[in-house]
């Protein structure tokens, strides 16, 4: 028996919170190019400059931007493309924090994820959440690395109190 066809469908929203600007950065990319078959696999990119950090905003455009050039450039595993963009997104954003060392401070999450027919695979920095909805259950599949998310869990386990 043959394994059902995976097709991959997106829509790219963008949702203007209380502040006045935006901080959201996000991209989709599909490596068969402007042809966009239903079942090529799908990158999918955001990231999340920190709100009241200085250039935010800007943080999160060159996080995704180097993140979609470091992918779809190198020819290496999935799992190792996914860590290898990561690095290269996070050294993108310190190499113009030394050119201009009144941004310090600046800084994203970054959340990307890889559908293919073999299914999900995604790496994930800081708080922004990847959900999974299955029949009506909606799922958390990364953990959130803020440090209020850490103090929690740390309070959970009884190694700190409130």
């Amino acid at each position: 028996m043959n394994a059902p066809s995976l097709e991959f469908t997106f829509a790219l929203d963008r949702d203007q919170g209380a502040r006045a600007y935006q901080e959201d950065s996000v991209e989709v990319w599909r490596p068969n190019g402007p042809e966009r078959s239903l079942r090529s696999p799908v990158l999918a990119v955001l990231a999340d400059g920190m709100g009241g950090h200085i250039a935010g905003a800007r943080a999160s455009q060159i996080a995704v931007s180097r993140y979609l050039e470091t992918f779809s450039a190198a020819q290496r595993a999935v799992a190792q493309l996914l860590d290898h963009s990561l690095i290269a997104s996070n050294d993108a954003i310190g190499s113009e924090i030394r050119k201009s060392p009144l941004l310090a401070g600046r800084g994203c999450t970054l959340v990307a994820a890889y559908l293919n027919a073999e299914g999900l695979r995604w790496v994930s920095v800081g708080d922004s959440a990847l959900l999974l909805y299955r029949g009506s259950t909606l799922i958390r599949l990364n953990e959130d690395h803020s440090l209020g998310a850490l103090l929690d869990r740390q309070a959970q386990a009884n190694q700190i109190s409130y």
